[in-house]
């Protein structure tokens, strides 16, 4: 039973990928080559001052908290994505 459903999954990609391959590809030309560059070159900008600022805000309001919850928060909020719960011993954090 899966083995038929594969296979003919297997045949409609097949099929797809014939048709993409008959389709001819434009190369980029030097100027769309300098614009891509230069949008990526920004966007990398963007990542890494945003990087920095969560940064510079983590480690901020890492002085305010008390030395036991530091190590769980960081577990918490930055590994597994806020408002992520997290249970350690019996205490459940949100």
């Amino acid at each position: 039973m899966k083995v038929n459903s594969l296979q003919a999954q297997s045949a409609v990609l097949l099929g797809r990928i014939t048709e993409l391959k008959k389709t001819e590809v434009k190369p980029a030309t030097e100027q769309e080559e300098i614009t891509i560059a230069v949008a990526h070159k920004a966007w990398q900008n963007h990542l890494n001052s945003r990087r920095r600022i969560m940064k510079e805000l983590w480690y901020t309001s890492l002085e305010l908290l008390p030395e036991g919850n530091k190590e769980e928060l960081w577990v918490r909020d930055v590994c597994l994505g806020p408002g992520t719960k997290v249970t350690v011993e019996g205490t459940t954090w949100l």
